[in-house]
């Protein structure tokens, strides 16, 4: 025979996930806001490195490729974005 949860359980267990699950998503917010960072840094580093102006076709190949192995996440316009989110937020330091 099945002993039934009790409605406070249930509460207290479903309390305690939503804490984890929370903090677990803030975790990964935060962890997409650097990796997108350290992507404009790289971008910007290359470019900078090598003298690559704006337009010469880094970005889309950069992007093209990536968006190959990751999906969509990774068009031009948002690496474009992660390039202008480094550039200005390293500006302020």
């Amino acid at each position: 025979m099945t002993k039934s949860i009790k409605e406070k359980d249930v509460v207290v267990l479903v309390d305690n996930a939503s804490e984890i699950i929370d903090n677990t998503i803030q975790k990964v917010k935060w962890d997409l806001i650097v990796m997108h960072w350290n992507i404009g840094k790289l971008v910007n580093d290359y470019r900078e490195k090598n003298n690559s102006k704006h337009g010469d076709g880094v970005i889309i190949r950069f992007s093209e490729e990536l968006s190959r192995k990751y999906g969509n996440g990774f068009r031009r316009r948002n690496i474009e974005l992660m390039c202008l989110f480094h550039k200005k937020s390293s500006r302020e330091n």
